[in-house]
């Protein structure tokens, strides 16, 4: 798969736990949710920006995938504020 065959958005900022943490404790931290879409499926992966840790990757098919997309579009336009942006 050529790196031009995907999209890749940078979702909202979602509240969740880093493993990875003070005193190798788990801690919360601010996760940031990526989707990349390919031709059949798309990936949503959550990381840890302070720790540059891939945290979980889940495997959608593209329907789900344009079903929250068009959520998230709808409520866009109701706070007239963008929850997502592009690479």
């Amino acid at each position: 798969m050529r790196k031009g065959d995907r999209n890749v958005y940078k979702h909202i900022r979602l509240w969740g736990w880093c493993p990875k943490g003070k005193y190798g404790r788990p801690h919360k931290v601010q996760v940031v949710q990526t989707v990349e879409r390919y031709r059949d499926y798309a990936l949503i992966k959550h990381w840890c920006p302070e720790h540059n840790k891939l945290l979980r990757v889940q495997r959608y098919p593209l329907t789900t995938i344009d079903k929250i997309e068009r959520e998230l579009e709808r409520l866009e336009k109701m706070t007239a504020q963008p929850t997502r942006g592009l690479y």
